[in-house]
């Protein structure tokens, strides 16, 4: 396993493990499947292209390719179908910015044409996350392929 890959674990443990959310292990874009996220979140289906799961602290919107070199992200990708493209945490209270290990410093900060007044999003791509922030709190993090991902694209 590389030195990358390894600290992108330990990374991801920390921040779900951390949160204390429902979402207990982890899942990743481009790598698990509809099999993990079954296994990992204990919930019995994932057939569909985008699910939807309900939990006690938050909810997750998970989407699945549904075919040969998908579209995500501006991007053609060559996964297997029901490989996970991305997914969502939407915390049903929303979470500080000092729960997670992510110095947002190292984003890029985008205001968001949201009906939340003075929500912005921070893309920390080099980790695959987007962190959508409200007044210093986090509703939502959407995880997404990092750039070490792009071998997965289709050629």
């Amino acid at each position: 396993m590389s030195r990358t890959v390894f600290f992108l674990l330990v990374f991801f443990s920390f921040v779900v493990l951390r949160t204390g959310a429902q979402v207990k292990q982890e899942i990743f874009p481009m790598h698990s499947n509809c099999g993990d996220v079954e296994k990992l979140l204990k919930v019995s289906t994932c057939k569909t292209s985008h699910e939807f799961y309900i939990f006690e602290t938050e909810s997750v919107s998970i989407d699945y390719s549904s075919g040969k070199c998908e579209t995500a992200f501006g991007k053609k990708w060559a996964v297997p179908i029901g490989t996970v493209l991305n997914f969502t945490r939407i915390f049903k209270t929303p979470r500080s910015l000092m729960d997670f290990a992510v110095d947002i410093g190292k984003c890029k900060k985008n205001p968001l044409i949201s009906d939340i007044k003075d929500e912005v999003v921070y893309s920390c791509e080099d980790v695959g996350m987007e962190i959508y922030v409200t007044k210093d709190l986090i509703s939502s993090i959407t995880y997404i392929p990092t750039p070490k991902d792009n071998c997965l694209i289709c050629k």
